[in-house]
């Protein structure tokens, strides 16, 4: 092994490179679809995005939104300050955000003339405390708080400060009416969306519906920024690898290649001889690199960077790339004559 390592150092150099790059690049594509997960816990696959918008002197106070018919799920995105999202829903949530301390929001919470919220730990020290209670206020209300948030791992937090009871303002002010919503009836979305479009449509009230909501990992995939910087970056350690192992074992192994062929080895045994050894270095200076990107990583933001998905991916790429950048030199060392190489 020693030996091996001796004669591969720049051979290592290039592997543990490549898996420090393809880790960062592996975790950041798992950190966006934690994110994306994380933003949309309350709603499935089948929910709507829209908006709704209207003259302010046209419509008076609606709460139509509270009423429509069975279960289904309601979120307005940027109440008052920090982010905050307004909730409604009728019948049981499937999921929940992970909670550090109380609890999350039940239907005995809406249309009782409560003001609750939940809100997010890193905006537990804005929170006022009155008569042994804490309070999130926002909209000029006292939200009495009954949970928190956990959020140990930043990347996979949800960048909602505060989750504060819908109905506690589309009852005070037709204001807060405007906006941008999802909706979740599940199976039955798409119903009750046609039907909330009738409701308003006599009320000189505006509903559209937004772009359709995509998977995590597609919504990231479209994102034309990422996608490109991504491709780049995995074509620049691919040439980067292939033109170095090539020019490395073509150049150093040579003569070792050439006599080799001459007692007689055939050409799978130098084959395989080259992909056993590109695998141990690759394997070695993949758990080195990755042991350099964990470190990098804490020591740049305070946190380990750490999923399993992106540690097996991370790997498989390293592996990959050992085994079709064997090709060339194989291909080369196998072309040539023992007198050739000997030369």
């Amino acid at each position: 092994m020693k030996r091996l390592i001796k004669k591969s150092v720049f051979l290592i150099i290039v592997f543990v490179s490549i898996s420090f790059f393809t880790s960062y690049e592996t975790y950041m594509i798992e950190y966006g679809v934690k994110q994306q997960v994380a933003k949309n816990i309350l709603l499935s696959k089948s929910s709507k995005e829209f908006f709704i918008d209207y003259k302010e002197d046209e419509v008076k106070k609606d709460n139509s939104l509270l009423s429509l018919q069975g279960d289904y799920v309601l979120l307005k995105k940027d109440i008052g300050d920090f982010s905050g999202k307004g909730i409604y829903f009728k019948g049981a949530l499937k999921n929940k955000p992970k909670l550090l301390s109380g609890r999350f929001f039940n239907e005995s919470d809406f249309n009782a003339g409560k003001k609750v919220a939940v809100v997010q730990k890193q905006f537990a020290d804005r929170l006022i405390e009155k008569d042994g209670k804490k309070y999130y206020y926002t909209n000029n209300i006292n939200y009495e708080v009954i949970g928190i948030i956990d959020d140990d791992k930043k990347e996979i937090s949800d960048d909602t400060s505060a989750y504060i009871n819908l109905d506690s303002l589309l009852q005070k002010d037709s204001f807060y009416l405007k906006g941008d919503y999802y909706i979740d009836a599940k199976e039955n979305t798409d119903k009750l969306f046609t039907s909330l479009k009738q409701l308003y449509s006599s009320k000189n009230v505006d509903v559209q519906e937004k772009q359709p909501l995509q998977t995590p990992l597609s919504k990231l995939l479209s994102d034309q920024s990422f996608r490109t910087d991504t491709l780049i970056k995995i074509m620049i350690i691919f040439i980067l690898n292939t033109v170095c192992v090539t020019e490395y074992w073509i150049k150093s192994r040579k003569n070792e290649i050439g006599i080799r062929r001459a007692v007689g080895s055939t050409k799978l045994k130098i084959s395989l001889s080259i992909i056993k050894e590109l695998i141990l270095v690759s394997i070695g200076s993949f758990i080195l690199g990755y042991l350099i990107y964990i470190i990098v990583t804490y020591i740049k933001e305070g946190y380990i960077h750490y999923y399993a998905t992106s540690v097996m991916l991370s790997f498989a790429i390293s592996m990959i790339s050992a085994l079709i950048t064997s090709i060339v030199p194989i291909y080369k060392a196998n072309k040539m004559e023992p007198s050739e190489i000997m030369r």
